[in-house]
């Protein structure tokens, strides 16, 4: 971008990969928010939130993943919509131990996660026998209803 003198705010960017993704043109915005942190134009928390969940649409977990490691770098703490995307990502993706990291995660920031997180992430542990993780999510899970 910079090469042809154009350079516009990081809200302009954001546009610009919106609109890449809502024309279908995935790794052309995959490509401009690697551009975007690399020049130090990194988005803020609602830019990455729009991001990740138009990325995620696209089945892109890993890029999505890459993100939201990336928004927590440059230091914007992840909210309770990065974490529903990544939570249901993972639990769809058969991600289960990753999901439950991301519940883990998402108590320590003070943020209390749904009922329905814990049953999926518990339900798919179970079933991928991961009883001991299970375990520990649902005592994590009464811990804190009982504050």
């Amino acid at each position: 971008m910079n090469e042809k003198r154009f350079n516009p705010p990081v809200r302009g960017r954001d546009l610009l990969v919106e609109g890449l993704l809502n024309a279908g043109y995935i790794e052309p915005a995959k490509d401009m928010v690697r551009k975007m942190v690399k020049q130090s134009c990194a988005p803020d928390v609602s830019t990455f939130n729009a991001l990740i969940e138009a990325i995620w649409k696209y089945g892109e977990v890993d890029f999505c993943i890459d993100l939201y490691c990336e928004m927590k770098v440059v230091g914007h703490p992840p909210n309770r919509p990065v974490y529903t995307m990544l939570i249901t990502m993972s639990g769809r993706g058969g991600r289960f131990v990753e999901a439950a990291n991301y519940l883990m995660e998402m108590t320590e920031f003070g943020l209390m996660p749904l009922s329905r997180w814990f049953d999926l992430v518990t339900d798919g542990l179970k079933n991928n026998g991961k009883h001991d993780l299970a375990r520990r999510i649902e005592q994590l899970e009464v811990s804190l209803r009982d504050t």
